[in-house]
């Protein structure tokens, strides 16, 4: 119940998110995190200018993305063409 998917669908131009995928996450205690991955580490950040300027990837991202609904069709229609 808490993961929702948006699909940016490849008619979308050239966006920040394009940048390499991180994830922003809240812990228990209300601390605020990221962390980025990449094929030859991972990072966690915890500076406010870091989380506020990824948030602000996150919300142009999710501009560009498809809404939920619209991307599990998506995804749904790309699985079939693979079988």
């Amino acid at each position: 119940p808490r993961v929702r998917l948006h699909v940016v669908p490849r008619s979308a131009e050239e966006y920040p998110g394009l940048g390499g995928q991180f994830a922003l996450a809240v812990l228990p205690d209300g601390t605020e995190v990221a962390y980025l991955d990449c094929q030859v580490r991972g990072q966690e950040l915890d500076q406010p200018a870091d989380l506020a300027r990824l948030q602000r990837v996150w919300e142009v991202t999710l501009g560009e993305a498809l809404p939920p609904q619209a991307s599990i069709e998506l995804m749904h229609e790309v699985a079939e063409s693979w079988s």
